[in-house]
């Protein structure tokens, strides 16, 4: 494949990942966190969490009259999360040991 033909290979790729995130998140929630595993996982109170989902900061899924977060949903919220040095207020690696230690996998 010679260079002139990987730019449109690379444009076609990004459309179809992007097409593939969108699917993604509309599918039903399988796995979802409830409202005590979403603050251990965050780190915060539940009346944070309630700011947050009020102020518009933080999506949820309400199922009945119980909120459920994604994983995904809640990893968009810390990617938002920068402090004023620049610094994110949890790296990724931490995220992940969390959730492995909320859900017990």
């Amino acid at each position: 494949m010679s260079d002139s033909d990987l730019f449109p290979a690379i444009k076609a790729l990004t459309e179809e990942v992007r097409h593939l995130r969108h699917e993604m998140r509309d599918r039903p929630i399988v796995g979802a966190l409830n409202m005590a595993q979403a603050c251990k996982y965050l780190g915060v109170c539940e009346m944070t969490i309630r700011r947050l989902i009020t102020r518009g900061d933080l999506r949820s899924r309400l199922i009945g009259t119980a909120r459920r977060w994604r994983i995904s949903d809640l990893d968009d919220y810390l990617d938002r999360c920068i402090d004023t040095r620049g610094a994110a207020l949890l790296d990724p690696e931490t995220a992940r040991k969390r959730i492995n230690e909320i859900t017990g996998a």
